[in-house]
């Protein structure tokens, strides 16, 4: 037989003793946020929390300081911008000593060398650098025989070896010489190939196994004149290559129009 209580009666009779017996709900009380908050607990806590902030942050202030003042003979305060860098790859060229080493990038246009990252540099810092033909290398000239104890104990100027008249000194910075007061070296480097962790380029200027510190890309920026011309010769176009978006001529023409005709002085 059949039960009496079929599933709408079953479903009516629900909300009736829902109606007589309603839930019974303890109303949240707003203040017992307030009360963990002044607990002695909590506030004992964020002292704790707030003084090994204050002194993890000292840590590192110390830490930073002796850092600066272990790589430079001069005093933290005195130079409070010094920088402290590690080399991100190295350089095999068939130079093994600086004499006989090209001058100047391209001077010797067939020198082949490769730059190869560190282990601690990922190789995927170089995903699409193929794209483009050539790249700026900054190195240091840790082959210099003018080992100085300090980065202030240097020749200001120094005499050319094709100046005319033969003796005249110009200043350090005016020339492209090894010898200056940070021995931080520039090139221009023909890029052949990618890969993996090594790059293979021309017109090589460095001695084997010279530090890199940083790799960019040669772009059309680079070249006066692009700017404000916004595009260059054919000749260009044939020597250099770059990915599509950064030859955009829009790209070009916008950042020309935020580039003042007339710069003002900063002494003004």
């Amino acid at each position: 037989s059949s039960s009496p209580f079929t599933p709408p009666l079953l479903f009516l009779a629900t909300i009736a003793l829902a109606a007589f017996y309603p839930p019974q709900y303890k109303p949240s009380d707003p203040s017992a946020g307030n009360d963990v908050l002044s607990s002695p607990e909590y506030q004992a806590l964020l002292k704790r929390a707030e003084s090994e902030r204050r002194g993890r942050i000292n840590a590192e202030v110390k830490f930073r300081n002796y850092v600066k003042g272990k790589t430079s003979s001069s005093t933290p305060s005195s130079v409070p911008n010094a920088l402290l860098m590690n080399p991100i790859a190295y350089i095999r060229t068939p130079f093994i000593k600086k004499t006989g080493c090209p001058r100047q990038p391209q001077t010797c246009p067939s020198s082949l060398g490769q730059i190869v990252l560190t282990k601690e540099t990922s190789r995927e810092c170089l995903t699409q650098l193929s794209s483009y033909s050539h790249i700026w290398v900054i190195f240091t000239f840790d082959n210099n025989t003018d080992v100085r104890t300090s980065s202030v104990n240097y020749k200001a100027k120094i005499t050319p070896p094709r100046i005319k008249p033969p003796g005249t000194k110009v200043g350090c910075l005016s020339t492209r010489t090894p010898h200056r007061p940070n021995n931080v070296g520039l090139s221009l480097l023909k890029l052949h190939s990618v890969a993996g962790s090594t790059i293979t380029v021309t017109g090589v200027d460095l001695c084997d196994r010279t530090p890199i510190y940083d790799i960019k890309p040669f772009v059309p920026w680079d070249v006066p004149g692009y700017v404000e011309g916004g595009n260059w010769g054919g000749d260009m176009l044939d020597i250099l290559r770059c990915p599509e978006w950064v030859w955009d001529p829009s790209a070009a023409e916008e950042l020309s129009t935020r580039v003042p005709p007339s710069p003002p002085s900063l002494l003004s």
